[in-house]
Formats: C-alpha cells, sequence, structure tokens
C-alpha cells in the first residue's frame, strides 16, 4: 500500500477497517465492504463493480447522460420502452414529433397518418398536384377557376369551357336482336348491331335514361348506331318509346332527321341527339 495516513484503527487481515487520507493505492483483490468516500476523488485505474452502484446523485428510472465536466447526470424522457440509437432504429408506437427537419431521405414502409395538413416546400401554392415519373409529388398547371376537382364519371362542369378539338371515344354496346334498349345500355353512347335478319331497337324510356344520366331540363345527350357489320336484311329500326319521342323537326322530316333506318354496310352509321325537357322526358332528333 503506497503512502496512507489512517485517521483510525486499522486492522489487517484479509482487508482492513480504518479511515484513509491522502492519496491511496489499493492492492489487486483487496476486498472492500463498504467504502465512504468524503472528498473529491479520482480513480486512475479500472474500475469495476461486480454489483449495481448506487449514485445518490442521479434521479430514479430516468436515462444517464454526462454533463459539461463529463460528470453523469439525469435526463428526461418520453415515451416508453428499449433506448433507441442512431443508425438504424426502429420506433414503435405512435411517435410524436414538435416539429422536426430530417435532413437525409426519410423512407416510411408502414401507413403515415397525418392529423394535421402537411407542408410539402417543393410544391407550388394553390395548383392541383400529381406524381411524377419517379412517384413523387409535383405541381400540375390548371385553366379554369373552382375549388372542385372533376373527375372522369359524369362530370358537372359549369361555366364555359373551351374545348379545342374533341375527341370523343365510346366503347360500343352489343345488341344484336330486337329489343328495348335499357337506360344503361343507351348512355355507353354507341350502340353495336350485327345481325343479318331486322332489327327493331326501341329508345328507353324517358324515366329509365333519365336516372341513369341524372338528366334535368336541358340535358342534351348524343346517342349513335353502328350496322356496318350487319348484312343481307340485317336493317335496324329506331323506335320511340314512353317520353322518348321524335323532336317536332324530326316528325316533320321523316326523310331527314326524322329518318329512323339504319341500312346494313359501310353506310350503316347514324346518330341521334336526345334533349331533356324534364328529368325523365326526352325527344330525339337525327344528326346524322
Amino acid at each position: 500500500m503506497a503512502a496512507s495516513h489512517f485517521s483510525g484503527p486499522v486492522y489487517s487481515a484479509n482487508g482492513f477497517v480504518g479511515d484513509l487520507t491522502g492519496s491511496v493505492t489499493l492492492p489487486t483483490g483487496l476486498t472492500v465492504t463498504t467504502l465512504a468516500v468524503t472528498t473529491t476523488s479520482t480513480l486512475t485505474g479500472v474500475a469495476t463493480f461486480t454489483a449495481q452502484p448506487i449514485l445518490s446523485s442521479l434521479t430514479a428510472s430516468r436515462p444517464v447522460f454526462t454533463d459539461g465536466s463529463k460528470g453523469l447526470v439525469s435526463s428526461t424522457v418520453t415515451g416508453t420502452g428499449a433506448v433507441v440509437q442512431a443508425v438504424g432504429p426502429t420506433l414503435t408506437g405512435t411517435a410524436g414529433f414538435q416539429a422536426g427537419t430530417f435532413a437525409t431521405t426519410l423512407v416510411v414502409t408502414g401507413v403515415a397518418t397525418f392529423t394535421a395538413q402537411p407542408i410539402l416546400s417543393s410544391l407550388t401554392a394553390s395548383l392541383p398536384v400529381f406524381t411524377d415519373g419517379s412517384k413523387g409529388l409535383i405541381s400540375g398547371t390548371q385553366t379554369g377557376t373552382g375549388t372542385s376537382v372533376v373527375v372522369s364519371v359524369s362530370p358537372v362542369i359549369t361555366g364555359t369551357p373551351k374545348i379545342t378539338n374533341p375527341v370523343n371515344p365510346h366503347t360500343p354496346t352489343v345488341v344484336n336482336a330486337t329489343a328495348t334498349l335499357t337506360g344503361t345500355q343507351a348512355s355507353s353512347g354507341y350502340i353495336k348491331t350485327t345481325s343479318t335478319s331486322a332489327v327493331g331497337l326501341t329508345m328507353p324510356t324517358g324515366t329509365d335514361l333519365g336516372t341513369v344520366l341524372g338528366a334535368v331540363q336541358g340535358t342534351t345527350f348524343d346517342l349513335f348506331f353502328d350496322n356496318t357489320a350487319s348484312s343481307g336484311s340485317g336493317e335496324v329500326t329506331v323506335i320511340v318509346n314512353t317520353n322518348a319521342i321524335l323532336s317536332a323537326a324530326a316528325a316533320a322530316e321523316a326523310g331527314g332527321s326524322g329518318l329512323l333506318t339504319v341500312p346494313v354496310g359501310a353506310t350503316g352509321q347514324a346518330g341521334f341527339r336526345l334533349m331533356f325537357s324534364s328529368a325523365t322526358t326526352y325527344t330525339f332528333t337525327r344528326i346524322a
């Protein structure tokens, strides 16, 4: 044992009992039952504790950090569970961030739910948002005004829209035998027939078609018939129905706007414009 000063009795066996002052070197293998350090002390070797050390200056059940002087201090903690380290952390439960800045790419593999409106600085204010080729969100240009989005099925556009060179594709609805067209069939806008014998196609009732189209007074709708694939006696005749009648102009011109037959072959196409006077009543006129 190096230079030491004892202020109380010392008993030497496998250990000692007493008070030490000054600089003390404890021999290897010495067992100390209770060690009370009453002044500032410096340990220059490796201290190994075989039982949990109790540090009275710390607060129970708090994480421990070092302060500016490398002393151990207690810190506050939020949440529960294991400690998360910097590389590849996995957070479970619901993590709350009052304000966060992510300096690198953030990959979210689960469902992200925002309880407040997210602000994306890369977008332009007051423009519609689209995805680009990399599935990133970008701002798109727009024309017109308003706050409603128009989607593809039965859109209602208000104001005065300007459409340049419109193309109106149709998916044909096939009806190859005499029948009364349903509102759903007619709403496709294009009826195709293939037959070698005469076919009579009765227009849908005003109520049926009006319901499918969501028609009101002033609604117009174009319906086309294609009989080009028919042959022989496969002429198609269009027939009026309840609240589905010829307009006055069509009734007055049986060979023109009132023509109700569609021939077979290359010229076998016809178009009719329907005009609703109410939600359940329309007239129709041949336009092609």
